[in-house]
């Protein structure tokens, strides 16, 4: 073994050249900073953006995840629908021996059932969103 520029030795491997071992140091001979001291520089950088913006730099995305959220939530609530009517009806029609009437008739209620969750979230969502806007036009009079 032969040592390298930083201490650290060279043991060559069969089809390798050599495998660095020793001290984790960067090619200036210093050691690479930690992760808290990168957290605690990447803090500050987005506090100082935020008081150039005037706004909380977390917040950019916020609006279109939530709205991505609100439809894979509708989604959902209509194939679990579908998805347990139709289990339902399978399992009775298997325990009972109606092959396919009861699959047929819970399929058609879980349908029912997901589109009645689907117009129950699109109703909350769209009072939601009334309720934030009559807020953001009061704080804009109390403003102005």
């Amino acid at each position: 073994m032969r040592p390298d520029f930083a201490g650290a030795e060279i043991a060559p491997k069969r089809g390798q050249k050599g495998v660095k071992r020793g001290p984790n140091l960067m090619s200036d001979g210093k050691q690479p900073p930690s992760s808290g001291d990168f957290d605690s520089r990447l803090r500050a950088a987005r506090a100082a953006q935020a008081e150039i913006t005037g706004k909380r730099a977390e917040a950019r995305g916020d609006a279109a995840n939530e709205k991505m959220g609100i439809g894979m939530r509708i989604a959902l609530e209509l194939v679990a629908g579908v998805v347990v009517g139709a289990a339902i009806g399978l399992g009775l029609d298997y325990w009972l021996g109606t092959k396919p009437w009861l699959l047929i008739v819970f399929f058609i209620v879980g349908s029912a059932a997901g589109f009645m969750n689907v117009v129950r979230v699109a109703k909350r969502e769209d009072a939601r969103q009334a309720e934030l806007k009559a807020a953001r036009a009061a704080e804009r009079r109390n403003e102005g």
